[in-house]
């Protein structure tokens, strides 16, 4: 019996350990899955457990900018305020720059941490036009065998136009390679058309309809989905292939269900914001098949150092070549078309999550659609 005891306090110390080390716990609320990737809505989460997007007391509060008092692990992928942040590792990419007063942005050699002189402008395995880092320094910044990776989006556009320019068109691919990048271990994407490439190919041979860009059912996004269904082909992104970021999501006061919002009744609703400015990040992230092969690495004692993970993040208009037909316009205009980035800076970070796992209650259904490229359709703005 003492020793039942004593097992029971040992893993009630590890969960202890691990909620304090994680910056955020996921469980249990609802997802939009996205090919390899399921987004959380943390504003509306928040919503659900303490009547706000965000703030002091909130359970899903997470800052989005660097500071002094965010004493969290966090490495910055992409970042606005000053640019090139250091991520204090020699095997890790420092942050790439932000695009600012732009309309697209894509990881190129003109923005490639290290192109303003900063340190880390190379490390064995660094290679242009993505950001990386090895396994095994971000396991020593979030430890794997405790937490898992999460990525956070911060959603950072202009209030304006009835909420169209709160909108940003997103997409992102994850891969694991060896040092020189010349064997691809795994691919991952997140993206808004989950289709074959057979299946979109045209020639009528088991073609399926592109989804549209928007909100599931529209967008691409299948609430509580499957990753497993989804198997990246590596090939380059379509424009089907980016999903919608930003905006409102609507709550019926009476039914906390998601509604439109531009179709319920005045009054009858709480909306719900997503463009929450530079310093609140309201997406969280996850690619549980990348947490399951580090896991897997982890298990065979495998070298965490041999592996380097490569992101590759695009978003707004994305052109050259692409242009997003929305709204009758067939290029990617600064105002109204809910697909570029007006303005402002978008900032992208890993953490982390606890490590365990449950189903979703059933309870946490009115949460579907609202992660990162969910039910982010903006058609009005609280800020002004």
């Amino acid at each position: 019996m003492k020793a039942r005891n004593l097992v029971v306090a040992m893993l009630a110390a590890l969960g202890a350990s691990s909620a304090s080390a994680a910056l955020v716990n996921l469980n249990g609320l609802g997802y939009v899955t996205y090919g390899d990737g399921n987004s959380y809505s943390l504003a509306v989460a928040n919503y659900f457990a303490c009547g706000k997007e965000y703030g002091p007391g909130c359970p899903y509060n997470v800052k989005g900018s660097p500071g002094a008092s965010e004493t969290d692990p966090r490495i910055y992928i992409v970042q606005g305020a000053g640019g090139h942040i250091d991520n204090e590792n020699a095997n890790i990419d420092d942050a790439f720059d932000a695009a600012n007063n732009e309309l697209f942005f894509t990881m190129t050699s003109v923005n490639e941490p290290g192109s303003d002189g900063n340190k880390n402008a190379t490390f064995t395995g660094d290679k242009t036009n993505t950001w990386d880092a090895t396994l095994g320094a971000l396991d020593q910044s979030f430890d794997f065998s405790k937490n898992l990776m999460t990525f956070f989006f911060v959603n950072n556009e202009p209030n304006s136009n009835d909420g169209l320019t709160q909108n940003l068109a997103v997409w992102a691919r994850v891969t694991l390679t060896n040092l020189a990048g010349t064997t691809v271990y795994k691919t991952f994407d997140v993206t808004n058309d989950p289709r074959t490439s057979e299946q979109r190919d045209g020639d009528g041979i088991g073609d399926l309809p592109a989804p549209g860009y928007g909100p599931p059912p529209v967008g691409g996004g299948v609430p509580y989905g499957d990753v497993t269904l989804y198997t990246s082909e590596s090939n380059a992104p379509e424009i089907t292939d980016f999903a919608m970021s930003g905006g409102q999501v609507c709550v019926d006061k009476t039914t906390s269900t998601l509604v439109d919002c531009t179709t319920a009744s005045a009054g009858s609703f709480d909306a719900i914001n997503h463009n929450l400015g530079e310093n609140q990040a309201p997406y969280a992230i996850t690619i549980p098949e990348l947490d399951d092969y580090i896991g897997g690495l982890m298990a065979a004692n495998a070298n965490l150092d041999d592996y380097v993970m490569r992101v590759d993040l695009r978003y707004g208009c994305v052109s050259p070549p692409f242009t997003i037909n929305t709204q009758g316009n067939d290029s990617c205009a600064g105002y109204g078309t809910a697909v570029s980035q007006d303005n402002n800076f978008e900032q992208v970070f890993i953490s982390t999550r606890l490590a365990t796992q449950r189903v979703p209650e059933p309870g946490t259904l009115a949460l579907l659609g609202s992660g990162l490229l969910g039910f982010a359709a903006a058609r009005r703005s609280r800020k002004s």
